[in-house]
């Protein structure tokens, strides 16, 4: 099967940061075959109880300029996706609400 998520904790946590690491890094970021493989994942997480948390452990101070260069380019893609999903939510309620 494509989508198989392996029950061993470990590898499917290295699994995961394997999967973000290559969709953060990729040409072809928006590939939804790459979203379906996390979100079983991440599934299989949830159901064990897990959730996500960013911790911030002042990282940013170790880091040389390019490499915050790279990482607050990875930060403005995720919240691009966002404002993305944002703005088709909000499109759908005034969508609901001028149609009714």
């Amino acid at each position: 099967m494509r989508y198989q998520i392996p029950n061993d904790e470990q590898e499917r946590l290295n699994q995961l940061n394997d999967w973000f690491t290559q969709m953060l890094c990729s040409e072809d970021y928006y590939d939804d075959e790459k979203w379906i493989s996390i979100r079983l994942n991440l599934a299989k997480w949830k159901e064990k109880g897990f959730g996500f948390r960013q911790e911030n452990n002042g990282q940013f101070s170790t880091l040389n300029l390019e490499e915050q260069t790279i990482v607050y380019r990875i930060y403005n893609y995720l919240s691009e996706v966002l404002l993305f999903e944002a703005g088709i939510k909000e499109a759908v309620i005034y969508r609901s609400k001028c149609c009714i």
